[in-house]
């Protein structure tokens, strides 16, 4: 969902959907680091349930988001 989430981004940027500036490096970045979370990172196939309280886990993807989500907006 991450690397669905910042490439999204990229392309609603070149459509003009929303502000910033379309760059294929931002896309290159956020495929090079989703393989080496993939790769490198074991979850063994860890699903998280969302009605649990935060672990450390969901507190990361979260911060993972909002790390996206605020690059985007100080464009």
């Amino acid at each position: 969902m991450p690397l669905v989430f910042s490439i999204g981004l990229e392309f609603f940027q070149l459509l003009n959907i929303t502000n910033g500036r379309f760059d294929f490096w931002d896309i290159g970045f956020s495929l090079v680091f989703w393989i080496i979370a993939h790769y490198f990172v074991l979850s063994a196939g860890l699903k998280q349930n969302v009605f649990r309280p935060f672990t450390n886990r969901s507190l990361i993807c979260i911060l993972t988001y909002l790390i996206v989500y605020l690059a985007h907006v100080s464009k």
